[in-house]
């Protein structure tokens, strides 16, 4: 126990496991630096380059960062709507179909979304007669549809081929 008290007092080891703090920390204090004291010459152009390195990495990693956390999220969300999928085939459920619509907005790419949208198809097959089914499917087509629209939103276009393909699985 005191081996981990001693870790969580160290403020200078939850620094060095963020790149990203660990630059913009050096950005400020080159900042600093410089503004204390301004006229260091050469030391002050050294210290003034460091800082515009840091600054430039900082950015850098937080947008890696950011992006990272993103990317984890978002494979989440699949696995999630996967397990989902695979719960409805065996038995649906109006809640399980709701949760996983609504995780499926929290993607933003188009990533699997054909396969998504493929499963919920292939569940009509499957639930044969189920028209909770096919109202899933019919959302499941509008938000695969939508992904490939600019304005997010499917055509008329879009909704009869949603049509097509639940009345080719339905007959």
């Amino acid at each position: 126990m005191s081996n981990s008290r001693s870790n969580e007092n160290l403020p200078l080891s939850k620094i060095l496991k963020s790149p990203s703090k660990m630059a913009w920390g050096t950005y400020f204090f080159c900042l600093i630096f410089n503004w204390l004291i301004p006229n260091a010459g050469f030391l002050s152009t050294l210290i003034g380059f460091l800082g515009l390195t840091s600054l430039v990495l900082a950015i850098g990693l937080s947008i890696i960062n950011y992006l990272s956390k993103k990317q984890k999220q978002e494979a989440s969300i699949r696995n999630n709507v996967l397990k989902n999928l695979e719960f409805l085939n065996t038995q649906f459920d109006e809640n399980i179909a709701n949760q996983t619509l609504d995780e499926l907005r929290g993607l933003s790419s188009s990533f699997d979304s054909q396969n998504f949208y493929n499963s919920a198809l292939e569940l009509i097959i499957t639930h044969k007669g189920d028209a909770r089914i096919k109202v899933f499917a019919l959302n499941m087509g509008r938000w695969y549809y939508s992904l490939q629209r600019p304005e997010r939103k499917p055509t008329i276009y879009d909704e009869q081929a949603i049509q097509n393909d639940i009345n080719a699985r339905n007959s």
